[in-house]
This record gives C-alpha cells, structure tokens and sequence, in this order.
C-alpha cells in the first residue's frame, strides 16, 4: 500500500506495469515502497501522477475505484472521461491511447510489423521459416519455434510457408486462416495469431491466454473469429467516436495492456 498526503480517492494499478514505468525514475526514490509484479499496488492519481507518468502524452491506466481502467489524465479534466466498453471491460479513451504507447514501448512492436511488411508477395520456404523464427522470438516464444522445429523434421519452412502465401493471396477466411496455422504441428492459436498479426495487422490480431481470460473468447477457430468481429465492430466504433482510425492488431495490443493488469495481479501477491 502506498500512502499520500491528501484525502483524495484511490485506485490500483498492477505492479508490473508501475515497475516496468518507474525504470525510467531509477535515480529518484518512489513513494510506493516494495511490491511484487502480481501485486496490486494502491495508488493516488493526482499525488503520484509524476511516477505514472509514461511519456509528455500518456501516463498509465490503472484501475479505479468503480472497476473502470483510466489515467492521471482523466482524473485532471473536468469534464467527464469518455468510456469505452469491450466484452464487458470498461476502460477511457485516455486509457486505450495510453496502453498502445505502452505496449509498444514493453514489445518492440514496430520492428517486428516492419519485418512483417517488407515480405515479399511470395514467401520461400526459407523466408518463411526465418519469419516465423521471428514472430516466435518476439512473442517471448524460443520453445514454441523449437517445438515447430521439431515437430517438423527439424524444417517448418514448407508448411509454414503454405500456410503463409494461402493467407497472403486471401484465400483463407478468419477461422480458416487459424485453422491452417494451428494445423502445423507446435502451432497452437496463441502463436499462429501472432504469426497472422505480423503478417497482416490491418486484418488480423494476437488472441492468447491472457486476452482469452480477460475477455472470455476462447482459444479456437470459432472464438478466434468471434474476437476478430468484435474488434472490428469496436474499430469502427472508435473512428466513428473519435475520428482515429486503428488496425485491429493495434487495438488488441492496448487491449492486451488494460487487461493484463487484473490477469496477472493477485490480491495476495
């Protein structure tokens, strides 16, 4: 438990997510004393603003009192913060903005779609293989391409490959393009997700356990495509709203960040 000077309301924020930020303030002592990455750490958004800082333009959601995730930012207008609701997640306008910088800060995001976009429009067994590598490493996944690896005669590259270029040429629908990813053995809907969302993030986005639990969409073709059309519904929500158009791989990945707070905290940790 943290503790400030004033009486104003309180809220919580995951200690991974503060202890990640606070890096940046290393040479300055912070006012929350020890915590645990799975613990839920109290916090005052207007007096430990400076530390949820994140950048001139975002500061870090956290959980308030009313089980809504938003930032320093709302608590400072006056007027009302714009809610969002996804799947029964509640979360701000600010919070989402804010989860996208921080999930590209934490992941290297960019680098990766950057890998994604130079492909060329037919991939070789090789160039498949060394993507898919990638995409594997990037997901935090060195065991799953080893199990890819082996799982396919030490050389994933021509069903991956397959799999790969049917997607590319837009013959395959959502839950078939997952399918056929999860079909190749050591691929599982998690990875091949990420396999997809680096390929193409404009149509496709990551669903893996932390989102499945969050949200309840389940890990299969079905709830893959389920969690694919509501991303895409909440998309055209929010340029309709807001006016800023986001590929559904980016609002997964703010998604990913607001979630993943009350996913990986424990009251006890």
């Amino acid at each position: 438990m943290s503790v400030c000077g004033c009486s104003g309301t309180r809220a919580r924020i995951n200690g991974r997510t503060l202890g990640a930020n606070l890096k940046q303030y290393q040479s300055e002592p912070h006012p929350f004393g020890p915590f645990g990455r799975t613990s839920w750490v109290e916090v005052c958004p207007s007096c430990h603003a400076r530390w949820l800082r994140i950048d001139e333009e975002h500061s870090l959601p956290y959980l308030d009192a009313n089980d809504l995730m938003r930032t320093a930012a709302d608590a400072m207008q006056l007027a009302p913060a714009v809610e969002i609701d996804f799947a029964g997640f509640r979360f701000t306008w600010s919070a989402l903005r804010s989860a996208i910088a921080l999930q590209a800060l934490e992941f290297g995001t960019a680098a990766m779609e950057a890998r994604g976009a130079s492909l060329p429009a037919m991939l070789s067994e090789a160039q498949a293989a060394e993507f898919s590598e990638a995409v594997c490493r990037w997901g935090g996944g060195a065991r799953v391409w080893g199990k890819l690896k082996s799982g396919n005669n030490g050389d994933p590259g021509p069903r991956l490959a397959a799999w790969l270029n049917a997607v590319k040429a837009g013959e395959l629908g959502d839950e078939l393009a997952i399918a056929h990813g999860r079909s190749i053995p050591g691929l599982g809907v998690s990875f091949a997700s990420k396999h997809l969302r680096m390929l193409q993030p404009a149509r496709f986005a990551v669903l893996d356990e932390v989102l499945c639990e969050g949200f309840g969409f389940a890990l299969n073709g079905r709830g893959y495509r389920f969690f694919l059309r509501e991303l895409r519904t909440l998309q055209g929500s929010l340029q309709q709203r807001f006016g800023q158009a986001f590929t559904v791989a980016t609002l997964e990945a703010g998604l990913f960040m607001l979630v993943r707070q009350g996913v990986r905290a424990r009251a006890d940790g």
